[in-house]
């Protein structure tokens, strides 16, 4: 009986070291597991953070655009406004003279 009793004695021992491995293989594939999703939450999260500093990139790129149009249009305009009063000033007579007033009576 001693014999019976040892072999059940190693057949439990067995069982609970087959049941600690099942379990820590489980484990580790619910680790696994666990890593793979958090990997994916990583790269949804990093895809929406490019591509909301990508739109604020272009964004700020294209109100700089219009913004140094807008700023070469006015120093066009300053440019022409400032080359009329050169003209202006070679002239014989200031400009608004040319209208000369004409009482006969």
């Amino acid at each position: 009986m001693s014999e019976s009793l040892v072999s059940q004695e190693e057949n439990d021992k067995l069982r609970k070291k087959e049941r600690e491995i099942e379990s820590k293989n489980l484990a580790d594939a619910d680790i696994a597991v666990m890593k793979e999703k958090l990997r994916i939450e990583h790269d949804h999260t990093i895809g929406m953070i490019q591509q909301a500093v990508e739109h604020a990139l272009k964004q700020s790129a294209a109100t700089h655009e219009r913004e140094m149009r807008e700023l070469k249009e006015i120093l066009q305009q300053g440019q022409q406004g400032r080359q009329r009063q050169q003209i202006q000033s070679l002239l014989p007579f200031p400009r608004r003279s040319l209208q000369v007033e004409c009482n006969i009576m």
